[in-house]
């Protein structure tokens, strides 16, 4: 049956492929352009374009066994999320084959860090039919999990054609997407029905895919896998403080930092550090890119930095360590005394306030936080996070947990009672996508 679980109602319409076809037609518009940035990329950094990179143009899918389940994560926090339902996954269906693909290169870097090659990674082709045609054929999945907020048109209605039920997993829907979806209904409410599935990481998502149009049949409330992570025990700190030699100093770690961010931190710091001088700052950028801009950053600013890919190791005189590699950020909040997430203070909403949380650690965030609205106000109300939009509010929370670390502990428990608390979003998926 070509059009699986779904109405003839719901059957795509002259009017929704022409609208798609002019979508198509831009994109298009756009492949020379891509192919040129690859080129000049690689004879700026002088080395061949990587083969997987043309996944993004519909080549080089090719996999050992064909009809897994194909999960398709944005980046790196789409990935980290998503470990935690693979892993069920193969728990119940061991010798399904799973196809992950991402859109950044971070995104694919922390996935073979995750799953080395348990999992077969590529690149999401651009949305156009003919590049994501090859993909559908070769892998031939059985199934496709979208997880949050990526929804492209030309892959899911590839998906219907073949008649292979794909959900969106871990749904997030703001109101400022939702806004935006509206305006462009005749693209976006086809692709809609389309979905064999929607499951939404909240409340506010439900309403604004119920509010969009999707049906109330395949609409599901499953809440937040990110719940769903092992919550870490106190545990001896001293190995990885040895190799940075920073046994004896507290650490104030500020993760997945945006532009601004690390201005604003370095800045506490300073102030910090006149009354607690064992303090070091450890910086994690987002994205890898920044990572010498950063260091640039710190120099201008006259504090002694340290990147953890050179050799040097930490002296006393040490004020920031610079972690200028992908996949370290949880390490280094398991070391931290405290801990600010960044994305908040420079208006992107909030990356992962649980990682931290996860391990105990007090959380400082700014005020933008509409990507996990309610991760972060189930850590707020538990006293396990603070607002700290500005460089007075961060000094001011900052020297409180420093000065009094049993309250900086009861708060990085209280994170993790929050944790244990809201778990059980995986299963409740599983049982939607009918691995019950």
């Amino acid at each position: 049956m070509l059009f699986r679980d779904l109405d003839n109602k719901e059957k795509p319409d002259l009017k929704a492929d022409t609208i798609r076809l002019i979508y198509s037609l831009l994109l298009i518009l756009a492949v020379p352009i891509s192919f040129l940035m690859l080129w000049v990329r690689s004879i700026k950094t002088k080395t061949s374009v990587p083969s997987s990179q043309f996944n993004r143009f519909g080549m080089g899918f090719k996999t050992a066994e064909q009809g897994g389940v194909l999960i398709h994560c944005v980046s790196v926090g789409e990935v980290v999320a998503a470990a935690s339902l693979i892993k069920r996954i193969r728990d119940k269906v061991p010798q399904l084959p799973i196809y992950m693909t991402t859109t950044t290169e971070s995104g694919s870097q922390r996935a073979n860090q995750l799953f080395n090659d348990t999992v077969d990674l590529f690149y999401l082709p651009m949305d156009i039919p003919f590049f994501v045609s090859p993909m559908l054929r070769n892998l031939n999945p059985s199934k496709v999990l979208i997880t949050e907020v990526e929804l492209w048109p030309n892959f899911i209605h590839g998906c219907y054609r073949r008649a292979i039920p794909t959900y969106v997993i871990n749904a997030r829907m703001t109101d400022r997407s939702a806004q935006r979806y509206q305006k462009i209904n005749a693209l976006f409410t086809p692709m809609l029905q389309k979905l064999s599935g929607v499951c939404a990481q909240g409340r506010r998502d439900f309403e604004n895919y119920r509010l969009l149009g999707m049906d109330s049949k395949r609409l599901h409330l499953t809440n937040n896998i990110k719940f769903d992570r092992n919550v870490s025990e106190r545990h001896d700190k001293s190995n990885l403080k040895s190799l940075h030699n920073i046994q004896e100093r507290y650490v104030f770690v500020a993760g997945s930092t945006h532009d601004g961010e690390e201005l604003l931190t370095i800045n506490a710091f300073k102030q910090l550090k006149n009354k607690f001088p064992a303090l070091i700052l450890i910086l994690v950028p987002r994205h890898p890119q920044r990572f010498d801009k950063v260091y640039q950053l710190c120099i201008e600013q006259n504090v002694v930095v340290n990147r953890i890919t050179t050799e040097s190791v930490c002296s006393a005189s040490t004020d920031v360590l610079l972690v200028d590699a992908m996949g370290k950020l949880e390490d280094f909040y398991q070391i931290a005394n405290l801990a600010f997430v960044g994305g908040s203070v420079n208006p992107r909403g909030g990356h992962n306030a649980l990682e931290p949380a996860a391990y105990g650690i007090p959380i400082m965030m700014g005020a933008s936080r509409y990507n996990n609205p309610v991760i972060c106000e189930a850590l707020a109300d538990a006293g396990a996070l603070e607002l700290t939009d500005n460089l007075e509010q961060l000094v001011k929370v900052a020297s409180i947990w420093l000065s009094e670390p049993d309250k900086a502990e009861r708060a990085g428990d209280s994170g993790k009672q929050v944790i244990i608390n809201n778990q059980g979003a995986v299963e409740a998926t599983l049982a939607v996508l009918g691995y019950n």
